[in-house]
């Protein structure tokens, strides 16, 4: 994702990495069946959270960019970093051309950040409690958030 250009890092003056975004195009990461790896439940929970946005969006090449990823250095939590680095690099999608911007909430703190504070709407959703998966619940016992969102914002 990462050799797409489109992730974005911040550091503070003394090259400390504060925070960075991996960035890449929905229509790379969309597939008939999810992919596999490690953790089957997850991708496919992400998997038919995606689907389902599909359904509702036409999704076409270097048209909506996935947050796949975000993370900020404990020790500048709260300090503006997150919203500074979607806002710069929504900027810079905006600039290229770029229709929509879309991420997986699956925190509090995202969902409000994201739902809240840059106004994205919610897309597509699946509450943890009723997603099936080979005939198991296996995200039941998360209560908060009570489910996983995938909020769109336009550019």
């Amino acid at each position: 994702m990462v050799a797409q250009n489109l992730s974005l890092t911040v550091e503070d003056p003394d090259g400390t990495l504060l925070g960075c975004l991996i960035v890449t195009d929905l229509h790379g990461t969309l597939a008939d069946a999810p992919p596999a790896g490690p953790f089957p439940e997850i991708a496919a929970l992400t998997h038919r959270l995606t689907q389902s946005y599909a359904r509702s969006r036409d999704v076409q090449p270097g048209q909506i960019a996935l947050v796949d990823m975000a993370a900020v250095h404990p020790d500048a939590r709260g300090s503006g970093v997150y919203m500074s680095m979607r806002k710069a690099i929504q900027a810079r999608l905006k600039a290229a051309g770029w229709r929509f911007v879309v991420g997986e909430l699956s925190s509090p703190a995202t969902q409000n950040v994201v739902l809240e504070k840059l106004g994205h709407c919610n897309a597509a959703e699946i509450r943890f409690s009723e997603f099936e998966w080979n005939g198991t619940h296996p995200f039941r016992a998360i209560t908060s958030p009570p489910s996983l969102i995938l909020a769109e914002g336009t550019l």
